[in-house]
This record gives C-alpha cells, sequence and structure tokens, in this order.
C-alpha cells in the first residue's frame, strides 16, 4: 500500500510541501476510516487539483484570476457557507450539467473538483504551529473531499441534488438557449457536517501529532458530535453514510434505535445551531447547550442501553 500512495502522490501533484503533507496524512485517513473505504479515499484523492496560493498573493485575486473561480455566480452561496474558507482552504466542485438533445432529461458528465490552499496564514504564529495549521487545512480539505466522492450530485427530473457528507443542497435546473442555469432552493444537514468536520479533522489530527488541535470553529456542532460518537456503532454508522451517501440508511438506523422522527429532528437542531448567533453572548451558547443536552435526554429515554457522552 506504501508504494501505492507514493505513485500516486507523485504522478498527481507538483508542490513539494503538499505532497510531504499527504504522506503523512493519507495513510492515517486510511487508519481513522478503515481500509474498507480505500479505493474511495484513493480515487477521490486521484480526481482532485490542489492549487496552492503563494505567500503575500491576495487571495479572492488567486481564485479570480488564476483558477477562474466566479464568486458572484450561482456558486457564491456554497463558496460561502459549505467551503472552508475560513480555515485557510476552499474545497470547490464544479458539477458539468447538460441537456440531453433528444431525451430533453438533465444529465451530469463529470465533476471538476478542486482544493484552493492558502500556503502561509499566519506570521505571528510560531513555526512549528504554522506547520501543524497547514496540516490540519489539509486534513480538513480531504476529509471533506472522501465525503463529496460517492453520489454527490444526483438528477432527478429537473432538481439536482448536491450532497457534502450529511450535508444536501437542492437546486432546480432550467435551461435557457441550451444553456443550464441551476437555482438554490433549500438545504439541510449543514451543522452536523460541520460537526463531524471538525470532530473527524481533530481525531486524525491527533493521530499524527499524539495531542488535540487547539482549533474549533464549531464548537456547539462539535459538542454535539462527541454526544453521538461516544456510541462506537453510532460513530460508524454516521462515517458510512457520509463516505456511502447513503443517508436514507443512516436514518432508518438511527429512528430505528430511538424513535420515528429522532434523525430529522437531530439534523434540525444542528441547522438552528450553526445558523443561530449563539457566539455572541454566553447566554446564548448556555442555551444552545441546554437545547442539545434536553434533546440527547430525550433519545436516550427511547434506548438507554446506547451510551452518549455526559
Amino acid at each position: 500500500m506504501d508504494s501505492y500512495i507514493k505513485d500516486v502522490i507523485d504522478r498527481e501533484f507538483k508542490d513539494q510541501y503538499v505532497k510531504k503533507a499527504l504522506y503523512l496524512i493519507i495513510p492515517n485517513l486510511i487508519t481513522y476510516y478503515g481500509e474498507k473505504y480505500l479505493n474511495t479515499i484513493f480515487d477521490a484523492i486521484k480526481n482532485i487539483t490542489i492549487y496552492v496560493c503563494p505567500a503575500n498573493y491576495p487571495f479572492n485575486h488567486f481564485i479570480s484570476n488564476k483558477i477562474s473561480i466566479n464568486l458572484d455566480s450561482h456558486y457564491s452561496k456554497v463558496f460561502n457557507s459549505n467551503l472552508n474558507n475560513r480555515q485557510g482552504l476552499i474545497y470547490e466542485e464544479h458539477p458539468r450539467v447538460i441537456i440531453d438533445e433528444d431525451t430533453k432529461e438533465y444529465r451530469n458528465i463529470g465533476t471538476e473538483r478542486k482544493i484552493i490552499f492558502i500556503k502561509e496564514q499566519n506570521t505571528i504564529i510560531a513555526k512549528n504551529k504554522q506547520e501543524e495549521l497547514k496540516c490540519a487545512t489539509i486534513i480538513r480539505g480531504l476529509v471533506s473531499l472522501i465525503k463529496a466522492h460517492n453520489f454527490n450530485n444526483t438528477i432527478r427530473n429537473d432538481t439536482k441534488r448536491t450532497r457534502f457528507g450529511l450535508h444536501q443542497t437542492i437546486y432546480k435546473l432550467t435551461t435557457e438557449n441550451n444553456k443550464v442555469e441551476t437555482t438554490y432552493l433549500s438545504e439541510t444537514g449543514f451543522g452536523l457536517y460541520n460537526g463531524i468536520l471538525e470532530y473527524d479533522t481533530e481525531e486524525i489530527f491527533k493521530q499524527i501529532y499524539g495531542y488535540p488541535l487547539k482549533e474549533n470553529f464549531y464548537p456547539l456542532e462539535k459538542y454535539i458530535v462527541e454526544k453521538l460518537f461516544a456510541s462506537d456503532a453510532l460513530e460508524n454508522l454516521f462515517h458510512e453514510a457520509e463516505i456511502t451517501g447513503n443517508i436514507f440508511l443512516l436514518r432508518n438506523c438511527y429512528d430505528k434505535i430511538y424513535y420515528d422522527g429522532a434523525f430529522d429532528k437531530l439534523i434540525g437542531l444542528t441547522d438552528t445551531i450553526n445558523n443561530s448567533d449563539y457566539r455572541k453572548t454566553q447566554q446564548n451558547y448556555d442555551e444552545a447547550v441546554e437545547e442539545i443536552n434536553k434533546y440527547f435526554n430525550s433519545i436516550m429515554k427511547k434506548n438507554p442501553s446506547l451510551k452518549y457522552a455526559a
């Protein structure tokens, strides 16, 4: 396996820092998620383009001029919410949707995936800490990539569903002058996706460095995930759903463990917290924690045999 990893990295990537980071991170991704996802991990990484924004180069100019991503396009909502630009990295994808001239049906003929990485993020931080933050940033990007690899752009009639882990966004497809237009309709699961991304990034980081990553962008969302993942069975279920795309199976299993509607209530709770202003005051934060604990107390009454983190 080591020789295969080396072959993939040496063939696909040129930047020396990125190559060094991938040698470090990929084996730990496989260890963390399990060898049964090895092919998914490799296939995802082989089909990504990683761009490195040079130090002291304006990031917005790099994205607009060097990579030709239009931040004002219909991807702007996705850019501003789904992607990890707050963390020194953007994971971007562009599905190529066409309309078949004969059948008049919409089809996705391929998805272009990009990771844009800010090489130098903060010169004030000590050099060893900078390297750790860079590594954590690339971990986040690869975790996002793996969880968007399988069945993440599906089309039914004139509707497209885009999936990042448990985060699902629905778009309306229309055609004008033979050009397919995409209109945002709705989304769910963004909060839980962020929480699991935080959790997984820290666990993989700890595997590499032996101590936790002292950086939290979504503390309450991660708090929810820590409670869920106190059960190894639930952690495996959630990881499988995020990587394979089978959210329907996860919902059914979760509701059977607890009660009908428990999964959708979890999604709704986490999305509400993700969209709220709990960060503004300690009181708002405490009220959010109270709501989270109330939810977990309610599901444990239905199935006290499954533990969760206190």
